[in-house]
């Protein structure tokens, strides 16, 4: 089975590019992520991002660095 999905989203790429970029937005667009905070670096250059996630029955955290 192959199955394609289009979604015409009418925004400035550059506007996409601040939602996607930006970890504190993160809770806007990525389903499991309930809490993104910045603990380190600039939210556009080499972030070090904490993000609180949660699936069905389970709570996770997962740190990372986010290079620009």
């Amino acid at each position: 089975m192959d199955i394609t999905v289009t979604l015409h989203i009418a925004k400035s790429p550059a506007t996409v590019a601040r939602t996607m970029f930006d970890p504190s937005r993160n809770p806007s667009w990525i389903g499991a992520v309930i809490k993104s905070e910045i603990f380190a670096g600039h939210p556009m250059v080499r972030a070090r991002v904490r993000r609180q996630s949660a699936i069905p029955g389970q709570q996770f955290v997962l740190g990372n660095e986010d290079y620009r």
